[in-house]
């Protein structure tokens, strides 16, 4: 159920090699429908599809301007980034707020951060829409409140992965907050049949 490979689990334990980049990566454009913070922003193309949709959606619903902050990164960029953030905080600190090179979800080109990428994000009208409407367009928040056990990382209220509607609605309908979470009652149905 999983043929565009959205449900890719990147993770602390699930690495990507330095060679992975997606094949239908789209660079992000200066638009009416969603604003960008950089012109070096590439999304996969259906991840792009769904951004547009959800980003007209929160604008009938008074939102004025997502504001799209980062989206792919390679695993080259991720290694700066994340040694960056080390040599700034610390390993241990680094590794609760930042994917390690590999580890990264933003290197599936499904994974967008908004805004200011900081918890005061959560509070914002568009970080309050997000959550109460990104899985309707086939989103999640991949780093809920109170998961930092299940996902390995605090909380990111700017963080969204796509994943598709059917599994996004999916989700919702059982409660289930984390990707981690789904792919494991996934699993264990399909074990089950």
């Amino acid at each position: 159920s999983d043929e565009n490979g959205l449900l890719l689990l990147v993770d602390k334990r699930n690495y990507l090699p330095n060679s992975f980049v997606p094949s239908d990566l789209v660079p992000l454009k200066k638009n009416n429908d969603y604003a960008i913070s950089r012109t070096d922003l590439s999304l996969r193309v259906c991840v792009e599809e769904a951004l547009q949709k959800m980003a007209l959606g929160a604008k009938e619903d008074g939102i004025s301007t997502l504001v799209v902050s980062s989206t792919y990164r390679s695993y080259d960029y991720q290694k700066t980034v994340y040694e960056r953030n080390v040599k700034q905080m610390g390993k241990e600190a680094a590794d609760r707020e930042s994917a390690a090179p590999g580890t990264s979800q933003h290197q599936t080109g499904t994974a967008i951060d908004f805004g200011s990428i900081t918890d005061e994000f959560a509070e914002t009208k568009s970080g309050k829409w997000l959550a109460e409407n990104c899985w309707k367009y086939g989103f999640i928040i991949r780093y809920p409140k109170w998961y930092t056990q299940v996902t390995g990382y605090e909380y990111e209220p700017w963080h969204i992965r796509y994943i598709g509607v059917k599994h996004a609605k999916r989700m919702k309908k059982v409660s289930l907050q984390t990707l981690e979470g789904y792919l494991n009652k996934i699993e264990r149905v399909s074990f089950l049949l």
